[in-house]
């Protein structure tokens, strides 16, 4: 028997509405590209990429994950660019992407890129110089 949702629905996604969000998310993470590339003159946020964005089933919010590409910029720096980009990030959307709700966005930095760059340094054997 399925698992009933708090609201009376069944819990698991459709297989359209997982498709509209995945959809809808692609959407965002473009969007949210184009903004950082070409309107946002923050140099904050320049080196900020989206990785992922994850949109909750009523798309009335989102989440975008990023990562810091070619740069040992702060963290904290970046993610404070992004807070104060956010309105007119959500604006972008809004007149873009045909949504009943524009999602309100929250920033998070991508930890799961991170740590596979980390493994990855860890896994990965030296280079040794030619000549050795």
């Amino acid at each position: 028997m399925a698992r009933r949702a708090p609201h009376g629905g069944d819990a698991r996604l459709s297989e359209t509405s997982a498709r509209r969000l995945a959809r809808v998310s692609g959407e965002i993470r473009a969007v949210v590209a184009e903004c950082l590339q070409r309107r946002l003159d923050d140099p904050r946020v320049r080196p900020v990429v989206p990785t992922r964005v994850r949109v909750s089933p009523d798309l009335r919010r989102a989440r975008v994950f990023y990562a810091l590409i070619g740069t040992d910029q702060n963290q904290g720096d970046a993610q404070r660019g992004l807070e104060r980009a956010a309105g007119l990030v959500q604006h972008e959307i809004a007149t873009r992407l045909d949504l009943r709700y524009t999602p309100a966005l929250v920033f998070s930095f991508d930890e799961d890129l991170a740590e596979a760059e980390r493994m990855d340094a860890l896994i990965r054997p030296p280079v040794r110089p030619e000549g050795e």
